[in-house]
C-alpha cells in the first residue's frame, strides 16, 4: 500500500472517529436542551406557586386584621351592654326604693 493510501485510510479513520464524537456531542447537547426546557417549565411553575402562596398569605393577614378589629369591636359592644345593664339595674333599684317610700308614706298617712 502506498504511503498516501495509508495516510488517507488513517485520515478517514480519524474523520469517522471525529464524526462519531460530534454525533455524541449532538446527543448530549439535545439532552441538555431538553433538560433546560424542563427546568424553565419548573421555574415558571415555581414562580406561579410562590405568587399564589404570597397572595394566600396576604389574604390570611387581611382576614386576621379584620378578625382582630371585629374582636375589639365585639369587646366594646359587650362592655357597653354590661354598662347599660348595670345602669338599668341601678335605675330599677332607685325606682323600687321610690315606690317603697311612696307605699310606706301612704301606709303611714293612712294609719
Amino acid at each position: 500500500m502506498p504511503a498516501t493510501e495509508i495516510q488517507l485510510a488513517q485520515l478517514e479513520s480519524k474523520l469517522n472517529a471525529t464524526a462519531n464524537d460530534v454525533s455524541d456531542i449532538k446527543g448530549v447537547m439535545s439532552s441538555i436542551d431538553k433538560s433546560l426546557q424542563k427546568l424553565t417549565i419548573l421555574e415558571e411553575r415555581h414562580a406561579q406557586t410562590r405568587q399564589s402562596s404570597e397572595r394566600a398569605h396576604q389574604r390570611i393577614d387581611e382576614v386576621e386584621d379584620t378578625l382582630k378589629d371585629e374582636i375589639k369591636g365585639h369587646e366594646k359592644r359587650i362592655q357597653n351592654l354590661e354598662l347599660h345593664d348595670a345602669k338599668g339595674l341601678w335605675v330599677e333599684r332607685v325606682v323600687w326604693v321610690a315606690v317603697a317610700g311612696i307605699i310606706a308614706a301612704i301606709i303611714k298617712m293612712g294609719l
